[in-house]
């Protein structure tokens, strides 16, 4: 346990320090990611694989369970089976997706279905409820919630991405005659130019982090379709 607690202590040390550094945000993202990929690695080294994922899952489980405590106002124990619901809902829509089964969205459905179901079985009426509402608006809760955003700079928020989407949309569906290589180009113009739309609804700090996790999300979303051929 001396070698894991050493392991953990310098990983959050390295962490804090690239935190506080002066790469960009996006950059901060991405070694947060991989750097948590490298830790993980070092506890099965250390605890070995079953042990080790064992670890990792606990570790998890506590640390979105504290996060559902602040977001729906429940107690640990709540947030902690909210926490293990969504975890293993999300591993059997990752099946679903990996697997392209031919009624893949009555599936999806189907899990989405039993999720909500095991979330009122698990927690109070009122925790529940307030799960619904969240996650029925989850990207209102997380404008409002992590940048301060108001109702009308929300609206306006909205706004702009539905413009991104039906140009995303056009670039992929439409565009048949165009490589491979010019959609991606199109697809990051798009992109730029919904961050400089959206750009004067955040304070400066705010739209850092806001801009550097979507420009993290975006490379990741292009690198799946490009390896799932669906570009």
């Amino acid at each position: 346990m001396r070698a894991l607690y050493k392991i953990e202590s310098e990983w959050e040390k390295k962490r804090d320090q690239m935190l506080i550094g002066t790469d960009e945000e996006y950059k901060k993202v991405e070694n947060t990611v991989n750097m948590l990929k490298n830790l993980n690695m070092q506890i099965l080294q250390v605890l070995g694989i079953e042990n080790g994922n064992w670890y990792i899952t606990y570790k998890e489980l506590g640390i979105r369970a504290l996060d559902n405590m602040d977001k729906y106002g429940a107690t640990y124990n709540e947030g902690y089976q909210i926490a293990q619901i969504e975890i293993d809902y999300a591993k059997q829509r990752k099946k679903i997706w990996e697997d392209h089964p031919k009624n893949r969205n009555e599936k999806l459905q189907a899990i989405e279905e039993n999720k909500l179901n095991a979330i009122k079985k698990a927690v109070s009426t009122q925790i529940s409820e307030r799960w619904i509402s969240i996650n029925n608006s989850h990207l209102e809760y997380l404008l409002t919630k992590r940048y301060g955003l108001s109702k009308s700079q929300i609206i306006q928020f909205k706004n702009a991405y539905n413009t991104y989407a039906i140009e995303e949309y056009k670039i992929i569906h439409d565009q048949k005659k165009l490589s491979t290589s010019e959609k991606v180009n199109l697809l990051r113009n798009a992109n730029n130019a919904f961050s400089r739309k959206v750009r004067p609804l955040f304070k400066d700090s705010s739209y850092k982090k806001w801009e550097g996790k979507r420009t993290h999300d975006f490379k990741q979303r292009i690198e799946r379709k490009l390896n799932n051929n669906t570009l």
